[in-house]
């Protein structure tokens, strides 16, 4: 086998775990709560939890994988997330679980910082589409396994096994890539982190996080929020003078900025990412809250974006070398816009089949975009 097809198969590893838990977790916050004697919000912070760490960390972690090496911050990546999830499955309340997902998170950042930069060694430019489509069948197939399994565990036994599933699927994950990886020499490695730069930059993000969240759930007018959304902006702001003005080996080069189509598709991709997530986690909570179904009957409902999304991910990479990323991410946005704006019209009396039906069309389109431009 070639080696790109080995660091493929890697990378899969990691993907598949990640999808199966992002899936799996949505699905249990109703029972988990009920369990731990815990209300909404908690519930709320084991997502919010997880995405902050990962989010805010991985732009540093990408930094020590430039110096110490992918291969082995990959490996490091699945321990983490292996011991984050075996805590998780233990955990005995609702802030613990909260704290352990944030480790969880941690891990997570270690592999997705990692993900794509080795697929874009791995394999040559004009096929890096096909693979990054191709890690879509495995996202898909992740998140389709992660539902029936979700459904089938919290409906039959218990919440915490959908946590010590991702125990053996780490344990192999990291045996396969500390076996399979190349060790990836690069000039990175003579570098330094820049401290000042990834601290600012990761309260920045915590700070604007923490703000945004507390004003959801609790006021936009208290203090915590307030302040937590004014400062953000200052370290920010902080970060982009010490990189631009002070730094000798910088984070972020913010040279790339000056290429406009990579500025337009980060942002782009940034926005459709949330669009996508708001919808997978508020949609949860529709089905069995406002629509009263069983988690095993909503994880079905949940089904049809992820098969769409394996089977059209493939397709999607491969026209995108062959036609340029622009035109097909640029048609899958504008499906994905039409079908949020049916699903923003639902109401307690709109029919499942409905439901289904638009999820199907929803599916992750920024991954040709950022993959063949650059």
């Amino acid at each position: 086998m070639e080696y790109k097809w080995k660091a493929f198969s890697v990378t899969s590893v990691g993907s598949l775990m990640s999808a199966v838990d992002s899936t799996i977790v949505l699905l249990a916050l109703v029972p988990i709560a009920e369990e731990l004697s815990s209300d909404y919000v908690t519930m709320v912070w084991v997502v919010i939890a997880y995405i902050l760490a990962n989010t805010a960390l991985v732009l540093s972690l990408g930094r020590l994988a430039d110096m110490y090496g992918r291969k082995r911050m990959y490996n490091f990546g699945f321990v983490i997330f292996i011991v984050g999830s075996a805590l998780c499955g233990l955990a005995a309340s609702g802030l613990t679980l909260v704290g352990f997902r944030a480790l969880q998170g941690v891990g997570a950042a270690l592999l997705a910082a990692n993900s794509f930069a080795i697929l874009s060694e791995a394999f040559p430019k004009n096929e890096r589409g096909r693979a990054f489509g191709g890690s879509s069948i495995v996202w898909g197939s992740g998140t389709i396994l992660g539902i029936i399994l979700g459904g089938v565990i919290i409906t039959y036994t218990s919440w915490r096994l959908i946590f010590l599933i991702n125990v053996p699927i780490g344990a192999f994950g990291t045996f396969w890539a500390y076996r399979t990886l190349r060790v990836v020499k690069n000039n990175a490695r003579k570098r330094s982190f820049d401290f000042p730069a990834t601290l600012t930059f990761t309260l920045g993000l915590v700070a604007l996080l923490l703000g945004v969240t507390w004003g959801i759930i609790y006021s936009w007018t208290s203090l915590t929020t307030l302040v937590s959304i004014a400062v953000s902006p200052f370290f920010f702001l902080f970060f982009v003078y010490w990189e631009t003005k002070r730094s000798k080996d910088p984070v972020v080069d913010f040279s790339f900025f000056r290429n406009r189509v990579f500025t337009l598709s980060i942002i782009t991709a940034m926005i459709q990412s949330l669009a996508l997530f708001s919808v997978n986690f508020l949609l949860i909570f529709y089905l069995e809250g406002i629509a009263g179904l069983s988690i095993l009957t909503a994880s079905y409902l949940i089904i049809p974006m992820a098969l769409a999304s394996s089977i059209i991910g493939p397709f999607a990479g491969v026209l995108s070398d062959r036609f340029g990323a622009r035109i097909i991410a640029s048609i899958g946005l504008l499906a994905q816009m039409i079908v949020l704006l049916l699903l923003s019209r639902l109401t307690a009396n709109t029919s499942l089949l409905q439901v289904g039906g638009n999820r199907s069309l929803v599916r992750r389109w920024k991954r040709p975009l950022l993959a063949s431009e650059h």
